[in-house]
């Protein structure tokens, strides 16, 4: 199963074939892994969400929206995490990624 899938399609496969939804979870897995690495300020998109629970929000949007394509369908999600992600590493220092650097005459 591919994010070109219709909500209907996704829900159905979810219920009747184990295959499908095994590479429904791994596409799911790399596109979250994909969001954390692309979009700025952004280490987890999931935050506190447990990945069953983020299946849990897509199932709840596709019964209600069985004609969208399941990859609007999880850029809805995401809108949906964004506010409470985690934006930084945690238990790292970052401070020093946000200090700026005092040039000296020299460094020029």
């Amino acid at each position: 199963m591919q994010g070109s899938f219709t909500c209907k399609e996704y829900l159905n496969a979810r219920r009747t074939d184990p295959v499908a939804e095994i590479k429904f979870r791994h596409w799911l897995a790399g596109y979250f892994t994909a969001f954390n690495i692309i979009v700025p300020n952004t280490y987890d998109i999931m935050g506190a969400y447990s990945f069953n629970k983020s299946l849990a929000w897509l199932d709840q949007f596709c019964v209600t929206n069985e004609n969208e394509n399941t990859s609007n369908a999880v850029a809805t999600l995401t809108t949906v995490l964004y506010p409470n992600r985690v934006n930084i590493s945690p238990n790292i220092d970052n401070s020093k990624k946000w200090k700026t650097k005092q040039f000296e005459q020299k460094d020029l």
